[in-house]
């Protein structure tokens, strides 16, 4: 079995210069105005809003908020890619063609991801706090979810996902203590829930 082709994943390690000279003088080019991907975009468009907002928050000194603004980008970029793979047709020259480069093709079947480990938090203030893990290398995303310290049931948010190794949370009460688990999400399946880690939100 050979697996689909996909874009490969390597721009979410990249320093951030490095990411951006990536997305503005090669990915953005290729893609806009390229008959394969008609809806790139507007995809591409929330990238480089992004990278404007961005700019002001690093401007201004704002750390904690440039810091979220950048997952955003990288989740943005991961939805770009992720809209190349399901418009390439499964052909390497099609996605290059994108800007992005393909994984290596190989004859077995990609491995079901690793459980997220080594989770750390931080508290951004406002309700809101970031979760990072460690992952494999066949990780696509990351599935969250979380409840309160000392309740039964466990709270599963779509926007609460990410592409790379951090996820962003919002919203949640002041000085309460929240439970946090992270599922990694690969092309063939998904891994077990990891173990939790406490998040006492401000």
């Amino acid at each position: 079995m050979i697996n689909p082709v996909s874009c490969n994943r390597g721009y979410l390690t990249m320093g951030r210069w490095e990411f951006v000279f990536l997305m503005i003088m090669v990915v953005f080019p290729m893609l806009l105005g390229n008959a394969l991907y008609p809806g790139a975009g507007a995809l591409v468009l929330i990238i480089q809003n992004l990278f404007i907002d961005f700019g002001v928050a690093h401007s201004q000194g704002k750390t904690a908020l440039a810091n979220q603004i950048w997952q955003q980008i990288l989740n943005a970029a991961s939805d770009l890619s992720n809209y190349v793979n399901l418009n390439c047709a499964n052909n390497i020259a099609n996605l290059e063609s994108s800007g992005f480069t393909a994984n290596k093709q190989h004859g077995v079947a990609e491995e079901i991801p690793p459980i997220p480990t080594d989770l750390r938090h931080m508290v951004l203030g406002g309700g809101g706090f970031e979760v990072r893990s460690v992952n494999g290398k066949t990780k696509h995303s990351l599935i969250s979810r979380f409840r309160l310290v000392g309740t039964p049931e466990w709270t599963s948010n779509a926007d609460e996902t990410s592409q790379n190794s951090t996820v962003l949370f919002a919203g949640h009460g002041h000085n309460t203590d929240v439970e946090v688990q992270l599922m990694a999400k690969g092309t063939h399946g998904n891994s077990l829930w990891s173990e939790s880690t406490i998040v006492s939100v401000d």
